[in-house]
């Protein structure tokens, strides 16, 4: 019926998830990447769509 021991399970799946980590992780710096260099290429818009949405935020939180 379990052709498999706990270790190989185990095993199997600490790689998975290494694996699935590491293609999460290039990911992330492929976008940060591709952001930088937006903010790079287009700096002034960069800052403008930064503080609207640091407008939107405070008015949505709303100081108390």
């Amino acid at each position: 019926m379990f052709t498999h021991s706990p270790e190989t399970s185990e095993n199997e799946f600490k790689e998975t998830v290494k694996k699935y980590a590491s293609k999460t992780d290039d990911a992330f710096r492929s976008g940060a990447h591709n952001m930088k260099d937006k903010v790079e290429s287009y700096p002034t818009t960069s800052i403008l769509i930064a503080v609207g949405i640091g407008f939107a935020l405070g008015f949505i939180s709303g100081r108390r």
